[in-house]
């Protein structure tokens, strides 16, 4: 038996080689395969572990940078830049969005605001005019020759898109759309510096078409249909208790001032006036004006006054800013329902600014046949009601600060600002709007020119109130300031 298979093992040897040589093959590959595998999972451990550290690493420095903002702002920084993305106003959400960032770095712009002069002389100018050479060349003129100092331009109208391009802002969940007409702002307001003239941003706030169409929930609705609620003119406008339109309108305010103006306008900074009031739905406003239906309206505005004011302030110490206030509030004492009053708005602002155009005023306001034929009369007699309302205020923030309490402002209306750092109100806080145009659908109305314009500024200056603005829609003035 034995002889046999040593016999068969001879004739078969080189089929055995064979056999052993393909299983030393497989044996080889399943070897290196297994290794290799084994290599791989290694490296991929060690990227693992790279990554991770990266990750502590990032949320150590995320955490230092996040610090170090507000040493940011202490310095002067104005923005800050993240991998050369600004994050000036949504710095945290700006940082939560982005990859590991190589830099966080803080950018100072070189933006110049020149001192408010002693008294403002201020023409209107549409972002169109602000635009134009020759309407900038008879600017400087003006100032030149004249006792006119500055200008107010527009920023943001009723349209509601703003008037220069402002996509390098990161503006979080409402993004102003920009219908770019004020070309180069910068260069237009250093072109203004270099020729002594103050300038001045208007933002109108919460009568906005734009933003009441992009975001529907922020706006006053019909009760009737559920529509956006228009007014007269089929102007749209925004819940004035909105914290979203509150904050949106702090940003855009800051864009503006480090743009270079010197000054922020607020205007339609209130409730609507006219329409179908009646009809309208308040998606934010409801609460408060059920709770108090004769002085509702007047404290949410109270409240967006002094947010507005503190936050700019709190970012911006030396910013100057003026609220537009309906002329008739001047005259009476209530806040006709759109939530402006003279006592409150003073408090917050550097400057409020009544529009005291004689042509809005009631065609026999003080008994007269026209109100718009008798600029003197109507301005005069305006500022001197100003003054009373400015009186009583002083005594009320006097009484305020020695019972320590908040100042009274109507029956069960109490102002939100801390009294205890107010000074004593002065004249130099109002700013009126002159008239500076003809109203031809007024009944009995004049032509508006230099003459008319004097006598409105005279019977101001008399009263103790030597700041205003002009306005004239299309930004036309002739040769009424020449001498």
């Amino acid at each position: 038996m034995i002889s046999r298979i040593i016999i068969f093992l001879k004739k078969e040897r080189e089929n055995i080689l064979l056999f052993i040589l393909f299983l030393l093959i497989i044996f080889t590959f399943i070897f290196f395969k297994n290794n290799s595998q084994l290599n791989f999972s290694k490296n991929n451990f060690f990227e693992k572990s790279v990554i991770k550290k990266q990750e502590e690493r990032f949320q150590k420095n995320l955490i230092i940078k996040k610090n170090e903002i507000n040493l940011f702002k202490n310095k002067g920084c104005q923005e800050i830049l993240i991998d050369k993305r600004s994050c000036f106003f949504e710095k945290e959400n700006c940082l939560d969005i982005l990859k590991i960032p190589k830099t966080i770095t803080c950018k100072k712009w070189k933006t110049i605001h020149l001192k408010k002069p002693k008294f403002l002389k201020t023409l209107y100018y549409n972002s169109y005019a602000g635009n134009s050479e020759n309407k900038i060349e008879k600017l400087i003129s003006y100032v030149k020759n004249t006792e006119i100092n500055s200008v107010v331009i527009d920023v943001k109208e009723v349209d509601g898109k703003v008037a220069f391009d402002m996509t390098h802002f990161n503006f979080g969940k409402i993004k102003p759309k920009s219908n770019n007409i004020l070309k180069n702002p910068k260069k237009l307001i250093e072109k203004l510096h270099n020729n002594g003239i103050y300038v001045i941003g208007r933002i109108v706030v919460f009568k906005d078409k734009y933003l009441a169409e992009k975001r529907p929930d922020l706006a006053l609705k019909n009760k009737l249909n559920g529509y956006l609620w228009t007014d007269r003119s089929g102007k749209k406008y925004l819940d004035p208790n909105s914290k979203e339109v509150w904050d949106y309108t702090v940003n855009l305010a800051k864009v503006v001032y480090i743009t270079g103006f010197d000054e922020i306008n607020f205007d339609y900074i209130r409730y609507p006036s006219d329409g179908k009031l009646s009809n309208i739905k308040f998606p934010f406003s409801e609460k408060e004006i059920e709770k108090d239906k004769k002085w509702g309206r007047a404290k949410v505005i109270d409240k967006f006054f002094n947010y507005l004011t503190l936050t700019l302030r709190k970012e911006f110490p030396k910013i100057q800013l003026s609220g537009d206030l309906f002329g008739y509030i001047a005259i009476t004492n209530d806040d006709l329902k759109i939530g402006q009053l003279i006592e409150t708005a003073i408090l917050y602002f550097d400057r409020i600014a009544p529009m005291t155009y004689p042509s809005h005023y009631n065609k026999h306001f003080l008994g007269l046949n026209s109100a718009d034929s008798n600029p003197y009369i109507v301005i005069k007699e305006t500022m001197k009601k100003v003054s009373k309302k400015i009186k009583r205020l002083n005594l009320e923030i006097e009484k305020a600060q020695k019972e320590k309490t908040k100042i009274f402002i109507k029956s069960n209306f109490y102002s939100d600002i801390n009294p205890e750092k107010l000074k004593k109100i002065s004249k130099d806080k109002v700013m009126i709007w002159l008239q500076g145009f003809s109203c031809t659908w007024c009944q009995n109305h004049i032509r508006y020119g230099k003459k008319e314009i004097q006598l409105q500024s005279k019977a101001a200056k008399e009263e103790g109130y030597e700041n205003w603005f002009i306005w004239n829609a299309a930004s036309r003035y002739g040769n009424w300031f020449d001498k």
